[in-house]
């Protein structure tokens, strides 16, 4: 546990010393707010739907720009080695990466919470809703996260890292576009369900299930570094 919570440590440390992760998670919150801001008045309602629609189009590229060097800059810097030397398991090392970036894109939602709040007092919303709301964005982060880092484990560098992940994030909005049957493949249909305020088991375990099966698959890719 003392390992996983120093490299934890560590990869925050990173973030926060440095401007990437700043310019990051305070861009993705005021584009997020912004745009939906923009036309609450002009709507004349209250509902987070537009606001959560517009979610999964900013989380494309927002996650792969903060999650593109988690592993790639170290093989570039050759600190990589070092890591995998030390007496420290490959599990807590993915599994201490991906819980650094999860908390980053915490704190950009938790930055997104003056939108809701400023809806409280120009009319109703619903708690439960919005709760289910959020969570279904949190797991469609994850998601994508686990997407990003197993492949910044193939290139020394990020540009190709992010752009890879672009396209294979993107490519999973597909399904929702060409063929209504294969809609339920693609992640925004469970994504969907939470939007809906519906905390469908089956899209727990959709969400679940995939974002532990790229996290085992990133561990064996490292074991073979």
């Amino acid at each position: 546990m003392n390992q996983l919570n120093n490299l934890i440590k560590k990869e925050l440390s990173f973030y926060f010393k440095n401007p990437l992760g700043y310019i990051v998670v305070c861009l993705f919150a005021i584009i997020a707010n912004f745009l939906f801001m923009k036309d609450v008045f002009l709507r004349d309602d209250t509902s987070m739907r537009p606001f959560f629609d517009m979610i999964p189009f900013l989380l494309l590229f927002f996650v792969p720009a903060l999650a593109m060097r988690v592993f790639s800059e170290e093989q570039k810097a050759g600190t990589l080695e070092t890591l995998l030397s030390l007496p420290v398991k490959e599990e807590i090392i993915v599994l201490a990466k991906f819980i650094a970036v999860s908390i980053c894109f915490t704190i950009a939602f938790l930055l997104t919470l003056s939108v809701p709040i400023s809806l409280f007092f120009l009319g109703k919303v619903t708690v439960g809703l919005l709760l289910c709301q959020y969570l279904g964005a949190f797991f469609l982060t994850i998601l994508f996260l686990s997407i990003t880092q197993f492949f910044s484990l193939f290139s020394k560098n990020q540009v190709v890292v992010f752009l890879i992940s672009v396209v294979v994030i993107f490519l999973l909005f597909i399904p929702t576009i060409l063929n209504d049957s294969l809609f339920i493949i693609s992640p925004i249909y469970y994504y969907e369900q939470f939007q809906r305020g519906l905390l469908d088991t089956r899209a727990l375990i959709y969400f679940t299930v995939l974002t532990t099966l790229l996290q085992v698959a990133a561990i064996k890719k490292l074991k073979r570094l």
